[in-house]
């Protein structure tokens, strides 16, 4: 084959190749498959489960109006990320407010994971697994050793802005004196 023609074709070919990739660039979804999504991380995230009945609450909680006052467990996460590091803070309550548990997070975020190594306040402490899928986050216990009442297994869903949980008692200003 002569040296003119495969120089043509080789230029053909540059060009089919500059052309096709010019076409999947310009697709939102090519862009989007090439480039990470960013992480949203920032915000309040809760799970929290309730009593069906008043009879199902302990004896001292029984007369109150509302069983979404009283959750039978609570996980509260307040995050802030910059960039890959996420820092904030958690709240436990457990066996009806029974056991109160309360800490800071700092952790590095890798994609949508962040790995947490958490310290209870009972002398116990815990490794979690967060992944980050829109606005739920999935906890999962890895390994834990001593007393703590971290839950093992649940999807925290984003709270909204400006939503009061049930179980927040209100906040009343207090006069100077």
């Amino acid at each position: 084959m002569p040296i003119e023609s495969l120089r043509k074709r080789a230029v053909a070919l540059v060009i089919f190749v500059a052309a096709l990739s010019a076409i999947l660039l310009s697709h939102p979804s090519a862009v989007a498959a090439q480039s990470p999504a960013k992480t949203n991380w920032s915000g309040h995230w809760n799970w929290a489960i309730y009593a069906k009945d008043k009879s199902e609450l302990p004896p001292a909680y029984q007369d109150t109006d509302d069983v979404r006052e009283i959750p039978s467990y609570a996980l509260d996460l307040t995050l802030r990320q910059r960039g890959a590091r996420l820092r904030g803070s958690w709240g436990l309550l457990a066996r009806y407010m029974a056991r109160i548990d309360e800490g800071d997070i700092t952790a590095t975020i890798k994609g949508n994971r962040a790995t947490l190594r958490m310290k209870s306040n009972f002398g116990g402490s815990a490794t979690i697994l967060l992944v980050l899928r829109g606005d739920k986050l999935h906890w999962k216990l890895i390994s834990a050793s001593g007393e703590n009442f971290f839950p093992r297994d649940e999807i925290l869903r984003r709270v909204p802005r400006g939503e009061k949980l049930p179980y927040v008692a209100e906040e009343t200003e207090t006069a100077p004196e």
